[in-house]
């Protein structure tokens, strides 16, 4: 026992020696003030800036510490702060300092601020640091004067900032960028500058901007290769905002890199991510659901090749509150040589839909091309109507009393990529009315939008095609139709038209369940809006319906009131009913109005030719050459006296017994009146009591001319 112990105070009093003598012989050789010169200056022959430190506490157990580092900016800018903090703390290794090795086994930065600007020339305000010129420059001078480097080696094991502030500003763009990251925490485990060994990381921070405040989370692990220049970086969890990312990222020479990230975040929680100017669209939008993305990316001899995958799952979108679109699930990859592939499908207001998309060049607003593939089994046009917000008029009417109208606003012009759209449907519905299989071809080349469409509908076809200069705000239409059902039409959009009264019956109600035939109609409109496109449309065409039947209708009730046939306010049958029409400034023209029974148009009771114009504030005039079968005529002519003042109607007849009746109706539809001016009925009397005197003539010169001629010249 009594031999231990004294081995034991031998070997106490050697360390006790040695530990003195490092103690003496570090504060000899490494006073604080020697420690502040070559920090320094070493450090400003590296990065080529003014360096400074203020004070340095030198604790031969704890470590170094300098307050306030700085590092100033280059050029113009030295007087302004590249880098600084309040304080930098060096824990190192007591023992490896007598070696003069520097093993460092924690440096901390505490509350550190740097500021990187991006010059209108694109370079930074590191770029000269990162410059391995003036480091060579100063290697070789040193090796020129036979220099050797104050330490032999000089290792790391740990590294910490706390509440660190950094803010980035590019002012290489017009408007520039304004970021800052605030609150940076930052640790890493043991790490070795002189062994490639894997270092555990830490960090969190909230970044900044515009409106926006971010937080970030990070676990990552590095190995890093000094002397091959090359990294592994393990992303073992990073979380910004919710959203969590993984994946792993390979250095080579610190140039060349390649990796992989996967993220799986919020649809909610990653538009909060997007630029204020890029979100605003969004503020009556909630969208929910998951995205995966995966990104695998390389970048090699300064080129970057990436391809980026996402998919969304059970994604919806709520529009004004109001559901949009539902259970989308899809898939989206983009490519470095930007080529977009997409394949969604969704409900959209109630409708399933699925988009197929390929684009190439898709962020070139000049050369890009996308073309999109729509499906829809069934379209119901309503519930996507129903989406579209509702003016309020009171606000509008109360906001703009008293006010002058401001100035129009000139359009910006806008533009487009090249976008080659086709839409198919099996069925279309809006409330009643229905169309069947329809396909469409949309364009949008050099800013002009072109629509061709055809479908199915009423037993018949429709084809349409449109032109519209987006720039410009001007637009043509082409509507061709043929052997479409009129009755059902008719029907279905008396049924969807909108009514201030539903307890009012219009002009157009008379027409339900009342045409009847087939329809061809050929038409042509242009204009330059489609807010108020009634009263701006120009058009014109041509339309046909065969066999059919019109009526009753309110004129006819009318008619038949004034002149005494009860027909004319029945159903009237035609073979052909056809005209041609154009139209311009809300106003209708009609020419060349026919309906007819028969080859020669008197098979049936009534035949009638016409023109005049309607207007869509629901003006009219309208001037009908009616004629009357022989059988309704006779009903007709004990009226005529009486109701139009014609004496001697029985001579309105022509040679096959019709009896020509012309009228016009002209003021509004609600206050129709009537003109009954009677020319062809009047030549007609003319015409034949022309003939019966002469008629009667003939027949008393046959019967009393041979007593005239006895009396005149005897036997």
């Amino acid at each position: 026992m009594k031999k231990f112990l004294k081995i034991f105070l031998i070997i106490t009093g050697i360390l006790v020696i040695l530990i003195g003598g490092a103690v003496a012989a570090v504060y000899i050789m490494f006073p604080a003030e020697k420690i502040k010169q070559i920090v320094i200056k070493e450090g400003s022959e590296i990065t080529g800036r003014t360096i400074g430190l203020g004070d340095l506490k030198f604790n031969i157990f704890k470590g170094i510490e300098a307050d306030n580092v700085f590092i100033k900016e280059s050029g113009a800018l030295n007087k302004e702060n590249f880098l600084k903090a309040d304080s930098v703390v060096f824990k190192y290794n007591l023992l490896s300092l007598l070696k003069r090795d520097l093993i460092i086994n924690r440096i901390e930065l505490v509350s550190p601020y740097v500021k990187i600007i991006k010059q209108p020339d694109g370079k930074f305000n590191f770029s000269d640091m990162l410059n391995g010129e003036k480091k060579e420059k100063t290697v070789k001078k040193k090796k020129d004067n036979g220099e050797k480097p104050f330490f032999n080696n000089i290792i790391v094991t740990g590294l910490a900032v706390k509440k660190g502030n950094f803010i980035y500003l590019d002012n290489s763009k017009p408007k520039g960028i304004n970021a800052q990251v605030k609150d940076f925490n930052f640790s890493t485990g043991n790490m070795l500058l002189s062994a490639a060994v894997p270092v555990d990381i830490k960090s969190d921070f909230t970044a900044v901007y515009g409106n926006y405040t971010i937080p970030v989370d990070l676990k990552s692990q590095v190995k890093l290769d000094l002397k091959s220049k090359d990294a592994d970086i393990a992303l073992g969890k990073l979380v910004i905002a919710g959203t969590v990312s993984e994946g792993n990222v390979k250095l080579i020479n610190y140039k060349d890199a390649s990796g992989r990230i996967s993220t799986l975040g919020d649809i909610s929680a990653l538009i909060k991510l997007l630029p204020e100017n890029a979100s605003a669209g969004l503020k009556d939008v909630a969208i929910s659901g998951t995205v995966k993305n995966n990104i695998k990316f390389s970048f090699a001899n300064g080129k970057f090749i990436f391809t980026d995958s996402a998919a969304l799952e059970k994604a919806e979108v709520l529009y004004r509150g109001k559901k949009a679109v539902e259970n989308f699930n899809g898939m989206a990859e983009l490519t470095s040589d930007y080529k977009l592939k997409s394949d969604m499908d969704f409900k959209l207001a109630g409708n399933d839909v699925n988009i197929k998309i390929n684009g190439t060049n898709v962020t070139n607003m000049d050369s890009g091309i996308f073309n999109v593939d729509i499906y829809s089994p069934k379209l119901a046009v309503e519930y996507l109507m129903a989406l579209i917000p509702k003016k309020d008029k009171s606000a509008a009417d109360k906001g703009a009393a008293g006010k002058k109208s401001a100035p129009a606003k000139t359009k910006k012009a806008i533009k487009a990529p090249g976008t080659y759209v086709n839409v198919k449907a099996d069925n279309i519905t809006f409330k009643e009315i229905t169309i069947g299989k329809t396909i469409a071809n949309v364009r949008l080349v050099n800013n002009k939008f072109y629509m061709e469409a055809s479908a199915a509908a009423y037993s018949g076809n429709i084809n349409s095609s449109a032109v519209s200069d987006i720039n410009k705000g001007t637009y043509s239409f082409d509507f061709i139709t043929s052997q479409v059902q009129m009755t059902r039409l008719i029907d279905d959009v008396i049924a969807v038209l909108p009514r201030k009264d539903a307890s009012k019956k219009t002009f157009i109600d008379d027409l339900k369940g009342k045409v009847q035939g087939k329809a061809a109609i050929n038409s042509k409109f242009s204009g330059t809006t489609f807010n108020d496109i009634l009263h701006t449309v120009k058009g014109s065409g041509n339309f046909s319906i065969t066999n059919g039947l019109v009526g009753p209708l309110e004129m006819g009730k009318d008619l038949a009131e004034k002149t005494g046939i009860s027909d004319l306010g029945n159903a009237i049958e035609f073979d052909t009913m056809a005209g041609v029409f154009s139209m311009a400034s809300g106003k209708i023209d009609v020419k060349n109005f026919r309906l007819d029974k028969g080859a020669d148009g008197k098979a049936g009771d009534i035949k009638v030719k016409g023109a005049g114009w309607i207007t869509v504030d629901r003006a009219l005039d309208f001037k009908a050459e009616t004629d009357i079968s022989p059988k309704l005529a006779k009903q007709f002519e004990q009226n005529i006296a009486a109701n139009f003042g014609i004496k001697d109607a029985g001579y309105a007849y022509d040679k096959e017994g019709w009896m020509p009746f012309d009228f016009r109706v002209y003021n509004t539809i609600a206050q129709k009146k009537y003109d009954y001016s009677q020319s062809r009925m009047m030549a007609n009397i003319k015409r034949n009591l022309a003939k019966k005197l002469e008629e009667e003539g003939k027949k008393y010169m046959e019967k009393e001319g041979g007593k005239l001629i006895k009396q005149l010249f005897g036997k």
